[in-house]
């Protein structure tokens, strides 16, 4: 696997809800993480310093570049996924 994904996400956000189809309809694997069912998830995403949902974080396995995405930009996200394999 090139990538590690993780999606921060919650239950009553649309955007995350389109962003997981939208990743399952291209057979992307990612690791969600709901704030929302989990406190620890909610104190990662802190980490980052963003409050904003869908947040997704890209870890490049071979070279541990980490990429973040705050929102469902299916742009940038196309870009890291697929252009840059």
């Amino acid at each position: 696997m090139k990538n590690f994904i993780k999606v921060y996400t919650s239950s009553s956000c649309i955007h995350c809800k389109n962003l997981k189809e939208w990743l399952a309809q291209n057979h992307i694997v990612y690791t969600e993480k709901n704030v929302e069912e989990n406190p620890e998830y909610h104190l990662e995403l802190l980490k980052y310093k963003s409050l904003g949902l869908p947040f997704t974080v890209i870890t490049d396995n071979k070279t541990n570049k980490v990429n973040k995405v705050l929102g469902f930009n299916q742009k940038k996200l196309t870009k890291l996924l697929f252009d840059l394999q």
